[in-house]
């Protein structure tokens, strides 16, 4: 997997039911989850990337008494050297 710019992932579905798990875990309230999520990354140096995610979540009334809320985040995302695994 390339982390280079303009590299984008999409996953339709926060909730993998065959799977019975979650594969996003955007925290937007209580436990919904957000779905046709999108993750583009704008720009990679190799210490540190800056990618805009975005996505739809259902507000927690769920008798569809409220419109879908978009996400979008944008956010820089820096290489700690102290995270880093050693080599042994």
């Amino acid at each position: 997997m390339e982390l280079k710019p303009g590299t984008v992932f999409e996953i339709p579905s926060g909730f993998d039911a065959e799977r019975d798990e979650y594969v996003v875990d955007f925290y937007y309230y209580e436990h919904e989850v957000s779905d046709t999520n999108r993750i583009h990354i704008l720009a990679s140096d190799g210490r540190t990337l800056e990618l805009e995610v975005t996505g739809i979540a259902q507000e927690y009334q769920t008798d569809g008494s409220t419109k879908p809320v978009e996400l979008n985040v944008r956010a820089l995302f820096h290489l700690d050297d102290r995270a880093v695994r050693s080599s042994r």
